[in-house]
This record gives structure tokens, sequence and C-alpha cells, in this order.
């Protein structure tokens, strides 16, 4: 009966305890299936498959998609330009 009381007043795991911080948990983010570099592979496999394609249609299939498709150009433009851009961008703005 005195060990069901224990359990009964015990907190759950993981509850703060007065005082304490709680401890931080390292999250192994990568896959221990997944190698170390096959993300970096397949980056640079897309980099080159757009690389050619780019080759092969050259600039005339860009001029097409900001033409018809306006909007999807521009995302892609977005998405190609550096996070930092806008910082950049307002540093810019005020010196003028």
């Amino acid at each position: 009966m005195a060990d069901e009381n224990k359990a009964a007043r015990r907190k759950p795991a993981g509850a703060k305890r007065a005082g304490q911080k709680p401890q931080a948990r390292r999250v192994d983010v990568a896959s221990p299936n997944r190698p170390k570099r096959s993300r970096k592979t397949l980056v640079d496999d897309f980099a080159a498959a757009l690389r050619a394609d780019f080759r092969a249609h050259g600039a005339g299939v860009i001029a097409a998609v900001r033409a018809e498709k306006p909007e999807q150009y521009l995302k892609v433009v977005l998405t190609l330009l550096p996070k930092d851009f806008s910082q950049d961008f307002d540093a810019d703005k005020n010196s003028l």
C-alpha cells in the first residue's frame, strides 16, 4: 500500500522540478540509415540536370515562362535569391 502512494505522488517523467531548468535533449536530425552526403549529392545531381536542360533549351524557355506565367517566374526568382537579400535591399533603400 505504501508503494501505491509513492507511485501516485510521483511526477510524470520529464516534469520540471522546482528550481531546475529542463534538460535539453539532443535531436539527431539525420537518419542513421541515410549516408551523410546523400542530400548534397541529390542537390548536386538536380543542379547538373537543370544546367543541362538550360544548355539544351536556352533562355527562350525562361522568357516564355516570364511572359505566360509571370507568377511562376517570380516564384522561381525569389527562391534563387539569398535569404538575407531583403536586408541588403533595405540598406540600399535607406542610402537613397
